[in-house]
């Protein structure tokens, strides 16, 4: 969960479309195929198939801080410290 925050956070970084299509390719590389699939799905914003109808109906700032706070959950569970990036 946490590299797919880092790699949105990256690709949300740069206006470059050759720097999102190499973040994304080396992210998706990394994973399992079905990992793979799910995460271009939330990258390309559509958590369903194609040829699904359904929504989630949760903006990208919603789905932003349950991230981040599953991640920091998590860390405290490991007794890791998360600080804030965001300015």
């Amino acid at each position: 969960m946490r590299s797919f925050v880092q790699i949105a956070d990256a690709i949300g970084g740069t206006s470059k479309k050759l720097e999102k299509v190499r973040l994304i390719g080396e992210f998706l590389k990394s994973l399992s195929a079905t990992d793979a699939a799910i995460a271009a799905r939330f990258l390309a914003g559509r958590v369903f198939a194609g040829h699904d109808e359904r929504a989630l109906g949760v903006g990208a700032a919603t789905l932003s801080r349950v991230i981040a706070e599953r991640l920091a959950s998590q860390a405290t569970s490991s007794g890791l410290r998360i600080e804030s990036t965001e300015t």
